[in-house]
């Protein structure tokens, strides 16, 4: 049964994302590394909710030039974050495309459901990625995909990266990409929930 850790980040930051805050310095010091390199971030997410909210603020307030595309394939989740996204005034920057659409509440089932729209989705789009955020279902497959989508100086970031059977997807990525955090908490795997990023 999945459990959700105790995110330290939760009793610190208002309507935060399901992260550390290690792991949530770590995205927004990228993002602004990626900033002083591009004028323009083109940035993806597979799995959307309060990080595609927050992280997209955070490049708003810092005047960083952005389109934020999230990709979501549960449908009452879908709707939820659409309305996140007005209520917030963030329908201009971020578009959250529904793909390989299900009502599937049960996370293991939807893991073997077909979700190729939603994996396959974002090469359609002709965009090199300067960000990719895996955090949703078929993370493996999504990494897979991300990395031929990535532009030459862009990151890829996986979250639960510590659960093994996500690691076949590090091999498209230069030195297998790396842990960039690791929280203990015994809801992971392992007791330790890790951050790994990797470049092209």
């Amino acid at each position: 049964m999945h459990q959700t850790p105790d995110y330290d980040s939760k009793s610190v930051l208002q309507n935060a994302p399901e992260m550390w805050l290690s792991e949530i310095r770590y995205i927004k010091k990228t993002l602004v590394e990626l900033a002083q390199k591009n004028k323009f971030l083109n940035i993806l997410e597979w799995g959307s909710g309060n990080s595609t909210i927050y992280f997209s603020k955070f490049l708003k307030q810092k005047g960083i030039p952005f389109k934020w595309i999230a990709i979501e394939h549960f449908v009452p989740w879908h709707e939820k974050v659409i309305v996140m996204l007005k209520e917030n005034g963030l329908s201009n920057d971020v578009e959250c495309f529904l793909k390989s659409p299900t009502y599937e509440t049960n996370k293991n089932i939807q893991e073997i459901l077909n979700l190729d729209e939603y994996i396959n989705f974002p090469s359609a789009l002709g965009i090199k990625f300067n960000f990719i955020l895996v955090d949703g279902r078929k993370r493996k497959e999504c990494l897979d995909k991300a990395s031929s989508i990535l532009a030459s100086n862009g990151v890829a970031v996986l979250h639960d990266a510590e659960r093994e059977w996500y690691h076949d997807g590090f091999k498209y990525y230069v030195k297998g990409g790396e842990f960039a955090t690791a929280n203990p908490t015994p809801a992971a795997r392992g007791g330790v929930q890790k951050l790994w990023v990797g470049r092209v």
